[in-house]
């Protein structure tokens, strides 16, 4: 038996039976999405022409598809998790079904430039794509994915996208650093303040709960991408130093205090958190690796032997902050028979 490497970047084990051993990629990685309904899925596509549906449990392939010679730059999963859009360096948008079988839905080709970011909308009925034309395009997923408007403003190519928890807007960076908001249904540019918008995630680089991010030798460009966790709890970093860094988030205070890991020898070109969020993906861009990083939270700490652990009366029942618990003393009393139901703390 021998190991052998190929030039697809996949590794072979060679015997009587052979297997690969580790999975490769065939060109430059950028592209990374995770599926929001099967939290153990996730997509990454490369400067070849092969698109990757992967599963985190066993770190294999689910679906290898060619897109018959065109160049997969990002990709992303409808809110169903059954269909996953691409799009390619020469413009076009391709989208894809992988259940029951895997079958084309969509091909078009709105754009001259590369398509740099692309995500559906929460409802699931809208698709943004933004590309390097300086645009985005809006297209009607309900309607066979007719075009809805197009969004200009934008002075350099668009580099991220997030949409509106209620998918009635859009903010949008690009390479100037600008960040822009829009109405998806019409394309016009919002000027009023979005401070109380609630996003569907965060992955814009710019932003208030973001500004936090850039550490002091910073020029703006070495921070390639970024992905707010689904609880809203912590950040994840992609930059040029081959780190992933996870921070608090939001993350407004300079300089932030911030977990570094390494492990990827290039760029750090995106990352993704799991829609369950146990777990992230990163991809690094010269060395064709995706990185699989679990979230493992510190254990409480163990009170000290011999030491009661203190009371909380303030312990608060519910989220709104109406009712709250009665004193540790007055819980004693009712499980007892002797004290007063519904007691508050004086």
């Amino acid at each position: 038996m021998f190991v052998a490497g190929v030039a697809s970047c996949d590794i072979w084990e060679v015997d009587a039976d052979p297997r690969v051993l580790v999975w490769g990629q065939q060109g430059d990685l950028c592209g990374l999405a995770t599926n929001p309904a099967f939290p153990h899925v996730f997509a990454t596509c490369s400067d070849s022409d092969k698109v990757a549906v992967w599963s985190a449990a066993t770190r294999k392939p689910l679906r290898i598809v060619s897109l018959g010679g065109l160049r997969g730059r990002c990709c992303a999963f409808s809110p169903c998790g059954q269909q996953l859009a691409v799009g390619t360096g020469c413009g076009g948008l391709q989208v894809l079904e992988f259940h029951p079988a895997v079958r084309q839905v969509w091909w078009g080709k709105p754009f001259s430039g590369a398509v740099s970011e692309i995500k559906y909308s929460p409802c699931g009925t809208f698709l943004a794509a933004g590309s390097h034309d300086q645009s985005i395009e809006v297209f009607d997923v309900s309607r066979g994915f007719t075009r809805v408007c197009r969004c200009v403003g934008h002075s350099s190519a668009v580099r991220h996208l997030d949409w509106a928890a209620d998918s009635g807007g859009l903010q949008s960076v690009d390479q100037a650093y600008e960040l822009l908001y829009f109405d998806p249904r019409t394309g016009k540019q919002l000027k009023t303040n979005q401070r109380d918008t609630r996003w569907n995630g965060w992955s814009c680089l710019l932003g208030f709960p973001v500004m936090g991010i850039w550490f002091p030798d910073s020029d703006g460009t070495d921070i390639n991408a970024v992905h707010a966790s689904p609880s809203g709890k912590y950040v994840l970093t992609a930059d040029d130093r081959g780190r992933v860094r996870l921070l608090n988030f939001p993350c407004v205070v300079q300089s932030a205090p911030a977990r570094e890991y390494g492990g990827h020898c290039s760029h750090v070109m995106n990352v993704r958190w799991g829609a369950d969020e146990t777990y992230a993906v990163s991809v690094g861009g010269k060395d064709r690796a995706v990185f699989q990083w679990r979230l493992l939270h510190p254990p409480a700490p163990a009170a000290s032997p011999g030491r009661a652990a203190l009371p909380t009366p303030w312990a608060q029942v519910d989220e709104e902050g109406i009712m709250w618990a009665p004193p540790r003393g007055a819980q004693q009393q009712v499980q007892g028979g002797g004290g007063q139901q519904g007691a508050s703390p004086g």
